[in-house]
C-alpha cells in the first residue's frame, strides 16, 4: 500500500480553489466568473499623452476646417451652443474659389425675420453662384425687394419677433447690399416664382406697395432675370419657400429651404437638389409665363 500523501492540496476540493459563483450567476452569464482585472493593467492614455501625429481640425471649433459645415458638424454644433458663423461659411467657399467672401444678411421665410447672427452663410454664396432659381409663395423674394418694402416688413414683424430698430437697419442694409448680384459685370442669371399671395399681401401703405410693384416690372424687362406669376389656379404648388443655387463647375448645386423656426437648411445632395428641381420646373410650366409679368403687376397696381 503507498504511503499517505501529507500534500493537503490533495485532499482540496476542486471548488475551493475557484471562487464562488455570484448569486444569479445564471443571468450574469460566463463573464460573471472571470478573475477581476489586474490594477497593475495600463490605463488608455488621455488626449493628451498620445503620440503626436497628423492632427485634423476639429470641424465644431471651426465649421471652415473642411470648407463648409455639412449637416451632422451643424447638429453638432447646435448641441454645443456653437452654431458655425455665416461669414466664415462664405468666407471658407470664396477661399475655395480663390475670392474673398461677402457679409449676408438674414433671409425672409414666410413672414418671420431672422436674426442676422443667425443666418447660415448659404444666402452669402450668392455673389458666388453662376445662376439661381427661387420660389416664394408668400412674400416678394429678397432680391426683388425695395427698400421700403423691405423695412415694412421688419416694422411689422418688429413687436412679435422682438427684433430692435438696428437689426432692421442693418437688414434692410444688407438685403439691399446682396441685389447687386444682379447689377454687377458679371451678373447672376436669376429665374424666380412669386405666388399670388406674395404680390396682393399689402406690406406698408399704397405707395410702398406702388413702388415695389414697379421694381419687379422692370427687372422682368432684363436679359438675366426672369420672373413669373403662379396665379390662384388648380396645379402643383409648394408651400414652402426655396432657392437653388448654380456654384458653377467645381462646385455641386445646392438648395436652401427656411423653416418656422428661422433657421435655415441647405444641401448639397443631388437627390434633394434634383427633388427642389423638379417642383420648380412644374410651379414654372404653371405659372404664367415670363412676358406676362408686367402686364399682372399693372393690373395690380391699378387695383390699389
Amino acid at each position: 500500500m503507498p504511503p499517505e500523501r501529507t500534500d493537503q492540496t490533495a485532499h482540496t476540493p476542486l471548488t475551493a480553489s475557484v471562487a464562488a459563483p455570484p448569486k444569479n450567476s445564471h443571468r450574469a452569464g460566463p463573464r460573471a466568473c472571470r478573475a477581476p482585472m489586474s490594477r497593475s493593467m495600463p490605463e488608455r492614455p488621455r488626449p493628451d499623452q498620445t503620440e503626436a501625429g497628423p492632427q485634423l481640425p476639429d470641424p465644431v471649433g471651426d465649421p471652415g476646417a473642411y470648407g463648409l459645415a455639412d449637416s451632422r458638424t451643424r447638429k453638432r454644433s447646435e448641441l454645443h451652443g456653437e452654431l458655425p458663423d455665416y461669414e466664415q461659411a462664405a468666407s471658407a467657399l470664396s477661399r475655395m474659389e480663390g475670392r474673398v467672401g461677402t457679409p449676408v444678411e438674414p433671409r425672409e421665410h414666410g413672414h418671420g425675420a431672422r436674426d442676422v447672427d443667425d443666418e447660415d452663410g448659404f444666402v452669402g454664396l450668392e455673389p458666388e453662384a453662376r445662376s439661381m432659381r427661387a420660389h416664394h409663395p408668400t412674400l416678394v423674394y429678397g432680391l426683388l425687394q425695395t427698400e421700403g418694402y423691405a423695412r415694412a416688413i421688419h416694422e411689422v414683424q418688429k413687436p412679435v419677433e422682438e427684433t430692435t430698430s438696428e437689426l432692421i437697419r442693418n437688414s434692410v442694409a444688407l438685403r439691399m447690399k446682396r441685389q447687386e448680384v444682379l447689377t454687377r459685370e458679371n451678373q447672376v442669371k436669376l429665374r424666380v416664382i412669386l405666388g399670388e399671395a406674395a404680390l396682393r399681401y399689402p406690406v406698408g401703405g399704397d405707395e410702398i406697395m406702388r413702388e415695389q410693384y414697379e421694381k419687379p416690372a422692370m427687372l422682368s424687362a432684363w436679359g438675366h432675370v426672369s420672373i413669373q406669376v403662379l396665379p390662384f389656379r388648380r396645379g402643383y404648388r409648394s408651400a414652402n419657400d426655396f432657392a437653388i443655387l448654380d456654384l458653377g463647375d467645381h462646385l455641386p448645386p445646392r438648395v436652401q429651404i427656411d423653416s418656422a423656426w428661422g433657421s435655415t437648411h441647405p444641401s448639397d445632395k443631388r437627390r434633394e437638389v434634383d427633388r427642389f428641381m423638379r417642383r420648380f420646373d412644374a410651379m414654372a410650366a404653371s405659372a404664367l409665363p415670363p412676358e406676362d409679368t408686367p402686364d399682372f403687376l399693372n393690373r395690380l397696381e391699378r387695383e390699389l
